[in-house]
């Protein structure tokens, strides 16, 4: 049979045409109903989980997707929606458990202290001026060289031919105001006297884009919003974004729209905040992986799949934010940031700004952790770095009953010291909601507290005589139940599985190397301060970190703290003060990036370290 049919979609009562064969999941894209494809519907992850209840109108169910969903979940009407096809009028059931729904947590910060000296500035001209200075570029020339006399990398000249130019088109009867960008000239005229001059600070990252709208002439920080990134149905993690990217010119067109999209959103959303026109808003400051950011520009990020792993280019860059396909004012500047290598991008850069390493007296690490783990260690002109994938497993992506830090996500756990049990704190508890699932700082928390009361040995394998292992039928342990059935938002066991933890081992392996990699590197046996950010990694519990291998003791040894997002305060500063862009600039062309691929002992370091540390008497 050919033609189209119709695909019903549950519970959102969405109705959508799809050619016979069609596969469901990107049908539901076409629909923005969100749905989790971590690996952009390569088949792997298993976290696009639909169900059809009577089983008509799907293609029968293949081998791959009965390995992956596993027999109970076959039976109870399970199906993935990257492998079923539609072969005639169906209708599906998007679970709970499977959907985007919620608000991402991490990305609120305080405003950095930062003096205020933004590359961009607004002056007004009286009445009279624009009538003269129109006819005399000499007169718009000396106008300009008495307002910006300490900004040597004005462009006089051009900007004299602009500002020429822009006010045969802006009505000045009552003045004009001019803003005026260092490195760019006059970007806009707008009439009238318009003094209030705005920024925005974005933080583009894989799993959720954070904005923070500023003042640029009082510094201040006055709204913030946040949302999961979009483009994360497209893929989890850069290398699926890289390969989504990669299939043809449209794809890569829709990555960068449905970005452009979600800033213009958030950029409305802080601006209406105040009830402020977007006409106030100058300059947008960007951060982000080195492949989202090339993503963002508009630029294929295939040389970022396959060695050596370059991008087009490591340098910072000035955009205009309608060739970008933002809907902001004509004229506006984006800053893109500069990166330090394929796997370091502006958020390293911008996490080492706002970590002062450049100005610190002793070494400091910065440890990032995301959906990739990114390592900056140093001080002032000696600034090393790396990254390492422990994303997937501390983002949810690689385990079982995963999630984001959304409300259901288990994300604390500690050992009741009366009956040695668990005690699990979800998001949302306060609020009546039920357990869903299990997040990265949940994981965590999870996996030291099995080892605590022994469920979990040295070797990462579950001790099958311990209270709540599940064991098959030769007797070895499977999976831990976390939450029974009865008392879960799922209706289902949640339960740390054996493969969870084996995902964990290999990310937690990654991780700590990288740290004592980089140690060597600077010739350093401990550090004297580390700074844990990112939105996955300010909100764990670092001693649980230590006690399960994820950080290095060598961290313990000096002071630790916390910081909510250090990229997005980096960002901040770039965006207020001219200094400090520069400074971001010279840390990223001067920072060193090791390659831990090609470590010779890297491998063996990295399988030695999967294994849990001893527990002390």
């Amino acid at each position: 049979m050919s033609g189209s049919h119709c695909l019903t979609v549950q519970p959102e009562e969405k109705i959508v045409i799809v050619e016979h064969g069609e596969l469901v999941l990107p049908a539901l894209q076409r629909l923005d109903v969100p749905l989790r494809s971590d690996c952009g519907g390569a088949g792997v992850c298993g976290k696009c989980r639909v169900l059809s209840n009577d089983g008509k109108g799907l293609s029968a169910i293949s081998d791959e997707e009965r390995e992956i969903l596993g027999e109970e979940q076959v039976a109870g009407g399970y199906r993935l929606a990257c492998l079923a096809a539609v072969t005639s009028e169906a209708t599906v059931v998007v679970p709970r458990t499977a959907s985007e729904n919620g608000s991402p947590r991490g990305k609120k910060i305080q405003a950095p202290v930062c003096t205020p000296d933004p590359v961009v500035r607004r002056i007004f001209i009286e009445v009279d001026q624009p009538a003269t200075a129109s006819s005399s570029v000499d007169g718009i020339r000396q106008l300009l060289r008495g307002r910006f006399p300490g900004w040597s990398e004005f462009p006089v000249e051009e900007a004299a031919s602009q500002l020429a130019r822009l006010l045969a088109d802006c009505p000045a009867e009552n003045g004009a105001t001019l803003v005026c960008h260092e490195q760019l000239g006059v970007t806009s005229v707008l009439p009238g006297d318009r003094p209030r001059s705005l920024g925005l600070a974005v933080d583009l990252g894989t799993t959720t884009i954070a904005a923070y709208l500023c003042d640029l002439q009082s510094g201040e920080l006055l709204s913030s919003a946040a949302m999961f990134n979009p483009q994360r149905k497209f893929g989890d993690d850069v290398i699926s974004r890289i390969s989504s990217a990669a299939q043809s010119d449209t794809t890569l067109k829709d990555m960068q729209r449905s970005v452009a999209e979600a800033l213009d959103q958030l950029a409305g959303q802080c601006l209406a905040e105040y009830g402020i026109p977007d006409e106030e808003l100058d300059e947008l400051v960007v951060v982000g992986n080195t492949t989202m950011q090339t993503i963002f520009a508009g630029e294929s990020p295939e040389s970022l799949g396959r060695a050596p792993y370059l991008p087009s280019t490591m340098e910072a860059r000035n955009i205009a934010a309608e060739s970008l396909g933002l809907g902001l004012r004509k004229g506006t500047n984006v800053y893109l940031f500069p990166v330090i290598s394929g796997f370091l991008g502006g958020d390293s850069v911008a996490a080492g700004l706002g970590g002062d390493l450049l100005h610190r007296s002793e070494p400091s690490l910065v440890i990032d952790i995301g959906t990739n783990g990114e390592l900056l260690l140093g001080c002032g002109e000696q600034i090393v770095g790396t990254s390492c994938a422990t994303g997937p497993a501390l983002e949810g992506a690689a385990i079982s009953c995963g999630m984001r830090a959304v409300p259901g996500a288990i994300d604390k756990a500690e050992v009741h010291s009366e009956d040695n049990s668990l005690r699990l704190h979800h998001i949302g508890v306060e609020e009546g909601v039920f357990p869903l699932g299990l997040c990265g700082s949940g994981l965590i928390d999870v996996i030291a507290c099995l080892r605590q009361i022994g469920v979990l040995q040295e070797s990462g394998r579950m001790n099958e005589h311990a209270e709540g292992v599940i064991c098959d039928d030769n007797g070895l342990g499977m999976a831990y139940v976390l939450i029974p059935a009865g008392k879960s938002g799922t209706g289902k066991d949640i339960l740390l599985t054996l493969h969870d933890v084996r995902a964990f081992q290999l990310a937690k392996s990654a991780l700590v190397v990288g740290i004592e990699k980089l140690l060597e590197q600077y010739g350093l046996e401990a550090v004297p301060h580390t700074c844990i950010t990112g939105a996955f990694g300010a909100h764990f519990n670092w001693r649980n970190g230590l006690a399960v291998d994820l950080l290095s003791e060598k961290v313990a040894r000096g002071e630790v703290s916390s910081g909510a997002n250090l990229a997005g305060a980096g960002a901040m500063m770039a965006l207020l003060n001219r200094k400090k862009r520069r400074e971001a600039e010279t840390l990223a062309a001067g920072c060193v990036a090791l390659e831990l691929a090609a470590d010779p002992d890297f491998n063996m370091r990295f399988v030695e370290r999967t294994r849990f540390p001893g527990l002390e008497n």
